[in-house]
């Protein structure tokens, strides 16, 4: 008897998704989504599809997969063997401390702002390596590390709509030029900060289709709510 296509890619699904768990990708819905469509450079739609057992990638990007998702394409997409290299012979106990990030149910404006939420609610976690933490996250504690997601298209091309941005929430103040969390008019954006000499910051796009704004922090309200250290996109910020 031949193969059920259906039930490989329904298949392939069930372990996409837990190799999306593994790898500290946001979980369900949109934000796998959006993670998942920015890692592999399709669109959110195509994305869908593979979570969805609608499709499967082409046989020439198993490799990728495997690279980034840290598994072995076999058992990824064939379903044969360990799910890693170092499965076959390792135990629970062998696995490396795990950090888990609050995924909040904010959405971070990165146009014309979203309104700010009276209570915050955690809707999942990222659950990342701590040894990667510490050596791709310039962050004041890795206890101050909060995740949400992106909406609009004003930081393009540096991350976009659905994007999840990892945010240092221990940061409160302008210290450096960055991109921050900004609680502004009573609205959350996500902007780029550059401080001028005489006190007054500019807040910017990376967007050119938006133009830039100057004000004074002390006198508009301005205020800060983090710093981000990571788009979900492979950027380091």
């Amino acid at each position: 008897m031949g193969k059920d296509p259906e039930r490989e890619r329904l298949a392939f699904a069930k372990r996409l998704n837990e190799a999306c768990d593994d790898a500290g990708v946001p979980a369900k819905h949109h934000g796998r989504q959006g993670a998942l469509a920015s890692l592999f450079g399709v669109t959110q739609k195509g994305a869908r599809k593979w979570l969805e057992g609608e499709s499967m990638p082409s046989p020439t990007r198993w490799p990728e997969f495997g690279a980034k998702l840290h598994v072995r394409p076999e058992w990824l997409f064939l379903g044969q063997g360990g799910k890693t290299e170092a499965s076959r012979t390792a135990s629970v106990i062998d696995r490396p401390p795990t950090l888990s990030i609050p995924l909040l149910s904010s959405f971070a404006s990165m146009g014309l702002g979203f309104p700010v939420q009276e209570h915050e609610t955690v809707i999942d976690n990222l659950r990342l390596s701590q040894d990667w933490c510490r050596r791709n996250l310039n962050v004041s504690n890795l206890g101050n590390l909060a995740a949400l997601s992106a909406y609009g298209d004003s930081m393009r091309p540096t991350f976009d709509d659905g994007d999840i941005l990892i945010v240092d929430r221990g940061i409160s103040s302008l210290t450096v030029d960055a991109v921050y969390v900004l609680q502004f008019r009573d609205e959350l954006y996500v902007k780029r900060i550059q401080r001028r000499p005489d006190g007054a910051v500019v807040i910017r796009s990376d967007n050119a289709l938006y133009e830039p704004l100057v004000i004074d922090p002390a006198s508009d309200g301005l205020r800060v709510l983090g710093r981000v250290v990571w788009a979900w996109n492979g950027r380091k910020l």
